[in-house]
């Protein structure tokens, strides 16, 4: 008659002898006892740091290398390369995704996208263009567990691009130049680099909340109070 091991006892008889070859617990990362201090673009313009840092597990880092980012843009007069503004909304993306409770996604949404009103004309289309050519590209590998705060980005930088075209008076080339970047970049892209991309969800969600938003910014109630309860009418 063959004798039945209960399942704790067979386990630690698995274990045996494996003690020591497990990983050792992190050990804690000690405490900075300076502000970080981000690493810029060079001058020579032949690197740009400003993705990996922005994608850093530690928020610290996230932060300060996001203000720093934000007067780097504000100081460009002219547009930016795109592959540069790609690696930057790469590491924003990430920075997203590292951003855990609905007050401080909540706050990170609307810092990354107030913060088109800070930038030159040229590179505002730049910035918004390429946050939806990113999106696009890595909404397939949203999981259902950040799916919300995702969608609440898009929702947050379409709201402030329709209000960087409200604070110019529906001027009739600032309207047409966003127009035609929404166009080609969040609504009907195009173009062989575009094929395989798997975006129908985040075009749709865009087709459906700009309306809304539009009314919002035309009756001059787009303002959110961060960290308010994320059931009210304007969450």
């Amino acid at each position: 008659m063959k004798t039945k091991v209960k399942s704790w006892v067979r386990q630690e008889r698995n274990m045996a002898g494996f003690k020591d070859k497990f990983p050792t617990a992190t050990p804690e990362v000690a405490a900075r006892k300076s502000p970080y201090r981000p690493t810029l673009p060079s001058p020579d313009g032949d690197s740009n740091p400003f993705a990996k840092q922005l994608a850093s597990g530690d928020k610290d880092v996230r932060d300060a290398t996001f203000a720093a980012l934000a007067k780097w843009l504000g100081a460009k007069a002219g547009a930016i390369e795109v592959l540069d503004m790609k690696k930057i909304w790469k590491g924003l993306f990430y920075a997203m995704w590292h951003a855990d409770g609905w007050d401080v996604q909540e706050e990170v949404a609307e810092q990354m996208a107030s913060l088109v009103h800070k930038l030159k004309h040229k590179v505002a289309l730049s910035y918004v263009g390429v946050f939806f050519i990113t999106a696009r590209r890595e909404w397939v590998g949203i999981d259902r567990h950040r799916m919300d705060k995702y969608l609440l980005l898009v929702r947050r930088v379409t709201s402030h691009v329709l209000r960087y075209c409200a604070d110019r008076a529906w001027a009739t080339g600032v309207v047409t130049d966003v127009a035609e970047m929404l166009m080609r970049t969040a609504l009907v892209p195009g173009g062989k680099s575009e094929q395989g991309v798997v975006d129908i969800g985040l075009r749709l969600h865009v087709a459906e909340l700009f309306m809304p938003e539009l009314r919002k910014v035309a009756a001059g109630k787009d303002d959110i109070e961060v960290g308010c309860d994320r059931d009210k009418e304007n969450e």
